[in-house]
């Protein structure tokens, strides 16, 4: 790969940079469908735009991933099984956001219904007794996002150790970033 006429840049620097670059992006995700344009963020996008034409210039299979949120119309990757869709949200904040929302609109409803309320005591108390039981490891939707991603990128099969040191690594150099300015 190449960012400049005669500059080589592997697989891996892409990674990082690509990495770098969406934890950036991230920290300033705001549930608007504007949060991309602010003057703050909108540097880091053009860039993140820019790797995202190297990646696919680099792997034309990936061009087909690129898809826009159905929310903010920021471009992102997605896998190769949601393609082409186009009811997606992004991985910055938006998908997580939406289904938050509507997660707590079927709650509110279902809890303004009055006739199951018998129904809704057992449930809970179920739910309460055998929390203990049936606890579940959940993967932070980030992680997920890069891991596969990632792995696209360097075209090989990465682990989640190799992400999650991708991850520290970016948190890092941004807080000794923050630390000199």
């Amino acid at each position: 790969m190449e960012i400049h006429e005669g500059m080589p840049i592997s697989a891996t620097q892409v990674s990082k940079l690509f990495t770098l670059l969406f934890i950036k992006i991230q920290l300033h995700f705001v549930f608007t469908p504007d949060w991309h344009k602010q003057p703050q963020v909108s540097q880091l996008v053009s860039e993140y735009y820019c790797l995202l034409f190297l990646i696919c210039k680099e792997n034309p299979k990936l061009s087909k991933c690129i898809v826009r949120c159905k929310f903010c119309q920021i471009y992102f990757i997605t896998n190769f099984c949601t393609a082409g869709r186009n009811d997606l949200g992004c991985p910055f904040g938006c998908k997580e956001a939406n289904r938050k929302e509507k997660s707590n609109a079927r709650s509110s409803k279902y809890h303004r219904d009055h006739k199951d309320k018998k129904k809704k005591l057992n449930e809970n108390r179920y739910r309460h007794s055998s929390k203990k039981k049936r606890k579940k490891e959940k993967i932070n939707p980030t992680f997920r996002y890069l891991h596969i991603i990632i792995s696209y990128i360097e075209r090989r099969a990465i682990s989640f150790e190799e992400i999650l040191s991708l991850i520290i690594k970016s948190i890092k150099f941004l807080k000794k970033q923050r630390q000199h300015t």
